[in-house]
């Protein structure tokens, strides 16, 4: 009986061979094809990612860098902040860092600033050359440090002594040191003298703002003459309280030369003739602390003198700064028995 021939162990190896050369040329490809697809088409989700960020950006955000090394510095800028441990990047809302910079001796690096729509800030470089940084997202340049912050909304405060206090009554109890300090100081705001030397303590309730519809370089050029004011004078940082000292100090000088025309019984008699002479004192006061160059006004004869004594500087010159002044109180010395 004859057995079936054994297969040699070459043609084994040989089998072996054309099923592996079989997964190579056959089933690898389609590994491969497979791989490729899947990269590819992580590839196409992350280009259409960036790209609709892209496009909203450029669209929809006002503040997006319009160069390209606007956007290398955003990247950067970015990155500054994730891996460096000192802050990259500061808020600054109704014209206030949302820290204390301007009291730190050695500033930290600012990288960008976030503004918001009623802020204005002033940077300055180290060769003394100012710009303004209008609202939205703005980068700090090599060797630029913040100079002035303040806020163009609506702001509201008292000029002269509160409501509840009679600056001719000396002999309150219960008043530190400070609390009369502080009372002293706000009567020396407003008080003055009537044309028969008697003193006239007024206070004052005060309104103001920027308008809205000037447009883009008024207000930068306005904010820079801004700061040109308080920077000669050595004052920097945020300005607000100067602004208002200043405005209240403006209405305090108009209102001395007009009482430097009136007696005090044309004050203190109740008659409608007398009533109507204050009407007309406080309509001078936010005519002529509203005037800008070049403007007109029915006081021109006050107003004349007013310019000579530069009483109304540097307000004439911010264009788009409108003032209201309300008088609260007035308190008169013979009132004071």
């Amino acid at each position: 009986m004859e057995s079936s021939p054994q297969p040699s162990k070459s043609r084994i190896v040989q089998n072996y061979l054309i099923f592996a050369l079989a997964i190579i040329l056959i089933i690898f490809p389609f590994y491969i094809l497979k791989s490729i697809s899947s990269a590819v088409l992580f590839l196409f989700l992350i280009l259409i990612s960036v790209g609709s960020s892209f496009f909203f950006w450029v669209n929809f955000v006002p503040f997006f860098p319009e160069s390209i090394s606007g956007v290398i510095s955003t990247i950067q800028t970015l990155i500054l902040s994730i891996f460096r441990s000192t802050k990259s990047i500061y808020h600054i809302q109704a014209g206030k860092f949302d820290n204390d910079y301007f009291v730190i001796q050695n500033k930290p690096k600012l990288g960008a600033l976030l503004i918001d729509e009623n802020s204005v800030v002033i940077v300055i470089n180290n060769g003394g050359k100012k710009r303004v940084c209008s609202p939205g997202y703005q980068f700090i340049n090599t060797g630029e440090q913040v100079l002035h912050t303040f806020d163009m909304g609506f702001h509201h405060f008292y000029w002269g002594p509160l409501e509840t206090e009679n600056p001719f009554n000396n002999h309150i109890p219960d008043l530190n040191l400070n609390q009369i300090h502080l009372r002293a100081l706000r009567v020396a705001q407003t008080k003055c003298q009537t044309k028969d030397e008697i003193s006239v303590v007024p206070s004052f309730s005060i309104f103001y703002d920027f308008s809205s519809l000037a447009g883009k370089k008024q207000l930068e050029e306005m904010s820079l003459n801004i700061s040109n004011h308080f920077f000669a004078s050595n004052i920097n940082g945020e300005l607000q309280i100067e602004i208002n000292k200043l405005i209240g100090e403006r209405v305090t000088k108009i209102w001395k030369v007009l009482l430097k025309k009136t007696n005090v019984k044309q004050i203190l008699s109740p008659t409608d003739q007398n009533l109507s002479l204050m009407n007309m004192h406080l309509l001078s006061i936010n005519t002529i602390i509203n005037t800008k160059i070049a403007g007109d006004t029915s006081d021109s004869h006050i107003l004349k003198e007013f310019n000579k004594l530069g009483n109304i500087k540097p307000l004439e010159q911010w264009g788009a700064l409108n003032i209201r002044v309300f008088l609260n109180n007035l308190w008169i010395q013979q009132e004071v028995p």
